[in-house]
């Protein structure tokens, strides 16, 4: 019988918890964007070895007109390390997604963002974000 990743690295050693059996927090969205391009900070720094395990975060219109635009959630790094937006209608930015290969992303020290293209004329963004943390 095969392993997952994560049971063959325990087999393999020490593990952390956030990588295995840690400890599940929820970290609340309520965001409104405004208008135009913008960073929005949706959490403080997290613990060191802090892991993002599963998001829903659902985003009202993000443009009035038929312009598409993009709302990527992420960190400074990497924008769209949880997931992104794209187009005209309400949507989800969900984590993790069909065809998905990560487990899980690697926030340890970061702070996620809401990122906001030039053409968001306006968005809420209400969900949630788990994470595993050694705390």
């Amino acid at each position: 019988m095969a392993n997952s990743t994560e049971v063959t690295a325990l087999n393999a050693g020490i593990v952390t918890k956030s990588n295995y059996r840690g400890n599940v927090q929820a970290i609340p969205v309520s965001l409104a964007t405004g208008t135009g391009a913008g960073t929005h900070t949706i959490s403080g720094v997290l613990p060191q070895e802090t892991r993002l395990i599963a998001a829903s975060l659902f985003c009202s219109d993000p443009s009035s007109d038929s312009d598409s635009t993009t709302i990527s959630v992420g960190h400074a790094d990497d924008i769209d390390a949880v997931g992104s937006l794209a187009g005209t209608a309400a949507g989800e930015v969900a984590f993790p997604t069909t065809g998905s290969a990560a487990g899980s992303v690697d926030l340890g020290n970061k702070t996620l963002i809401v990122t906001t293209d030039a053409e968001c004329t306006g968005s809420t963004i209400s969900g949630y974000i788990l994470i595993a943390t050694n705390e």
